[in-house]
Formats: C-alpha cells, sequence, structure tokens
C-alpha cells in the first residue's frame, strides 16, 4: 500500500514491535527506549536492528515504541497504520496485539490462502475481536494467486463463509473481505505499473479504506461495544470475588 519496501517483510512472521506508520515530508524511523533515549534515522534500516524478532523469536525488552514517518498521500489525511506482530507464536507478542487491537479503529486481517483460517486464526477471530465487542473488522486474503483455479473457488467459498458469519460494522457497499496480491502489487507500484497494479486487488482494498475514512462514523460509535463487553466482563469478575470471599 505504501508503495514501497518499508516495514519488515520474511518467509515467516518477522516483525518484533508495534509499528505506528504516520505521515512525514521523508522516510524516517524513530525507535523510543524505555530508557527515555530516542534514535532517529532516515530509511528504515533501524527496524532490522530494534523492531523484528530475534534468533530465539522473542521480542526486544528495551524498546518502548517504533515509529515510521512516510510521505504517502493517504497518511496525509491524518490516518495512520499499525502494523501488529503475528501471533500464536510467543505470550508477549500475542498480549501486545490484543492490547492494540481494543485502541484500533478499523482491523485489517490478513489470511494466508494457502492455510486459510487455521485453529489458531478461528480462534482469535473469537476470543480476541468478537467476544471484545470489535466489530470494524476487514479481511483480507493474501496468496491466492499462488493458487490453482480449482483450489481459489474453494477457498473464495470459504472465504465468504467467514466474512457473511462476521458482523462487521461498516459503511454501507463497503465490503468485510478483499483479495490482494500483496507482492505482485508492491513490484508493479516499485516500477510504477498502473495497469499491473490494478490487477492485484489493491485498488479495491485502498478504494474501501478511502470510504471508511470517508464515512461520518463516529468513534463513539466503534468504541461503545468494546467499552460494554469490557464492563460487563469487570462485573462478572467483580461478583464472582464477591461470592469467594463470601465463603
Amino acid at each position: 500500500m505504501l508503495g514501497d519496501r518499508t516495514l519488515p517483510i520474511d518467509l515467516i512472521p518477522t516483525t518484533g514491535a508495534a509499528i505506528r506508520v504516520c505521515y512525514g515530508d521523508e522516510l524516517r524511523s524513530r525507535i523510543f527506549l524505555k530508557d527515555g533515549r530516542e534514535i532517529n534515522e532516515l530509511g528504515t534500516d533501524l527496524l532490522k536492528r530494534y523492531a523484528i524478532l530475534d534468533d530465539q523469536r522473542c521480542m526486544r525488552g528495551d524498546v518502548e515504541s517504533v515509529e515510521v514517518c512516510c510521505n504517502h498521500p493517504f497518511l496525509k489525511t491524518g490516518v495512520e497504520f499499525l502494523d501488529l506482530p503475528g501471533t500464536n507464536d510467543r505470550e508477549a507478542q500475542d498480549k501486545l496485539v490484543r492490547d492494540r487491537l481494543l485502541t484500533a479503529d478499523l482491523i485489517v486481517q490478513v489470511l494466508d490462502a494457502r492455510k486459510l483460517m487455521t485453529l489458531g486464526e478461528r480462534e482469535n477471530l473469537r476470543d480476541w475481536l468478537q467476544d471484545r465487542g470489535i466489530q470494524t473488522v476487514i479481511f483480507v486474503v493474501n496468496f491466492l494467486n499462488l493458487l490453482e483455479p480449482d483450489e481459489q473457488k474453494d477457498i473464495h467459498y470459504r472465504l465468504r463463509f467467514v466474512a457473511e458469519s462476521f458482523r462487521s460494522q461498516l459503511p454501507p457497499g463497503v465490503s468485510n473481505l478483499y483479495r490482494v496480491d500483496a507482492l505482485p502489487a508492491l513490484r508493479a507500484r516499485l516500477k510504477g505499473d498502473n495497469a499491473a497494479a490494478q490487477t492485484t486487488g489493491l485498488a479495491a482494498f485502498e478504494s474501501a479504506l478511502q470510504t471508511i475514512v470517508n464515512s461520518n462514523h463516529e468513534k463513539l460509535d466503534i468504541s461503545l461495544p468494546r467499552v460494554q463487553v469490557i464492563v460487563e466482563k469487570v462485573k462478572q469478575v467483580a461478583e464472582k470475588k464477591k461470592r469467594c470471599d463470601r465463603v
């Protein structure tokens, strides 16, 4: 989407921090450490040292937050992206993702068509999203272009089932399911080949995001269901503790 090789990518999940992507006149990385220091450099080489998982697939313990500034028109409107680590790897990463999900206005859940909706993903869908009142969710399936045509039809059917079974709170006319061939899209953007980029599904996904940003939905409408769920859970815990104290 950013049209450049900006964030860490690998064949296996590699992101080891919550990376905030916001607007800036030039591509720049900022690392905020827990001891109060800030490291600020042009480009994104800093991310390789501070924002990826180590050899034991653990996050760095000295990093408080990570920020990338990027000159992109969508970010200039005030939109910010938050790139989160993969899940089902380490508890620390899972906790980070769970906490940050509650702060996001829109969740984009990227699915791998080659191993669609693993058990862990289905559990996360229920426990981390639905059960916490998070309904502003869009599903994006990647790697569908690597499958045979017959396999693509089967995967698309299963995707439709997943999307239709999830009650997403989105503006009228906006789907909660998109196919994006990410690597071909990036290559087309780097070459400036707009025609090739159009065939990757990226344009339709970007258009949906723009519609959501331009919609009249108030943030309270997004946050209220989450707050209600949390309040109810707190009440349940309080009632349980009260009963235990009486016993």
